[in-house]
């Protein structure tokens, strides 16, 4: 037994599913079977079972897991006290932030001399951040609308309202529509695994309402030039249109009847190690936060103390 099978059996405990265990630790499936294999031969007992939708741990398979958890924490706090002794100085944090919150909070960020030496930081969307803490590519995220999900411990921080966006030709601007009235318009939105898409058909499946869906673009800036050209419209929360509706090239209002909000999570790894920069962490999240806040303004509702 060594300690890439134990890493290997906590994706797969941590996945349930062998083909994304093996996508997230970059191996072929069929080697990362082998090593399953050549666990429960040593141990002697099944350590999962198979099923149509993917594997489950044995109770045998939950203690193994446990114990891995355990053992690869423990070994994660040792190489970083005794780099601490030996006068090596820790890894830059790596966070994951949403393109939305970079646009808003980036500047400031990147110009804090504390905040570029102590961390870097990764832009993507958050389904995709979520994807990077169980493939351990980055340390923490701030993401939205994360679920729970095995071997990620979230903290919910904020509230933030999702409105109807249109050209700066189109009427009304800043005046509250129906989510009648925006079923009504040919929309440009983001993928389905995008969170705004499931937030807007899961409103329209509630009230059993059509969405009428013109473009599914992978790009937040090219969704917002094909809202300002007047040929579709959008649903977009404020923090990624601020900058645009300040300046006048997009119009925003508030959707009246629906309470449409994402909420922003703080996310990591539940096998995290230990740092001595938790204090720092903790820090910089709350100058992150009251940026953005401040940025929103009456738009986010905090959560968080």
């Amino acid at each position: 037994m060594n300690l890439k099978q134990l890493r290997y059996f906590i994706k797969i405990a941590e996945t349930q599913n062998m083909s994304r265990a093996a996508e997230g630790l970059n191996i072929a499936q069929t080697a990362l079977g082998l090593q399953v294999k050549n666990l429960e031969a040593e141990l002697g007992v099944a350590l999962l079972e198979r099923h149509s939708r993917g594997v489950r741990v044995t109770p045998a398979g939950q203690v193994f897991y446990n114990r891995a958890v355990k053992i690869q924490k423990m070994i994660s706090e040792t190489i970083s006290e005794i780099r601490e002794m030996s006068g090596n100085t820790e890894d830059p944090i790596l966070m994951g932030i949403t393109p939305s919150m970079m646009q808003l909070v980036g500047a400031e960020l990147l110009s804090h001399r504390e905040t570029g030496e102590k961390f870097q930081f990764v832009e993507a969307l958050s389904f995709h951040l979520l994807e990077a803490l169980h493939r351990d590519e980055i340390n923490c995220a701030l993401a939205f609308n994360i679920p729970e999900e095995p071997g990620i411990k979230r903290h919910s921080i904020l509230d933030e309202s999702l409105f109807f966006v249109s050209s700066p030709e189109s009427p009304n601007n800043g005046v509250p529509i129906t989510f009648h009235e925006v079923t009504q318009s040919d929309l440009a939105l983001l993928s389905r695994r995008d969170i705004i898409w499931n937030i807007v058909h899961d409103t329209a499946q509630e009230r059993s309402v059509n969405i009428r869906v013109a473009f599914e673009v992978q790009s937040q800036s090219a969704i917002k030039t094909l809202v300002e050209r007047g040929v579709a419209c959008s649903i977009m929360p404020f923090g990624t249109i601020a900058d645009e509706v300040s300046k006048g090239i997009l119009h925003a209002r508030p959707i009246a009847d629906s309470k449409m909000l994402r909420t922003l999570y703080f996310a990591y790894s539940e096998n995290a190690p230990a740092r001595q920069s938790t204090a720092l962490l903790e820090k910089h999240i709350s100058y992150i936060i009251e940026i953005y806040v401040a940025k929103l303004g009456q738009h986010a509702q905090v959560l968080m103390p």
